[in-house]
């Protein structure tokens, strides 16, 4: 699983007071998720793995429990699963 990295134009403060002045990046594809870099560059690698790690997880969890949840409701219909 990969991840690119868009920079804004203007990278956005958000907020001037933070002491590593963090500056607000956007996952392409993803535009809601936003990670932080630090101003020198510096991404924060163990962050973003672990990040990335509960998005698959979770992924996979609910993938699990679907493919589950459907095996169980064909069984009480008594019918064969479309997997």
């Amino acid at each position: 699983m990969g991840c690119h990295i868009r920079k804004q134009q203007k990278p956005i403060i958000l907020d001037p007071d933070l002491k590593d002045k963090e500056y607000q990046y956007q996952i392409k594809g993803q535009g809601a998720r936003k990670m932080q870099i630090y101003q020198w560059g510096e991404i924060k690698i163990q962050s973003i793995r672990m990040f990335l790690e509960i998005l698959v997880s979770q992924k996979y969890h609910y993938e699990k429990k679907k493919y589950y949840s459907t095996i169980y409701f064909h069984k009480l219909k008594g019918s064969k699963p479309s997997i």
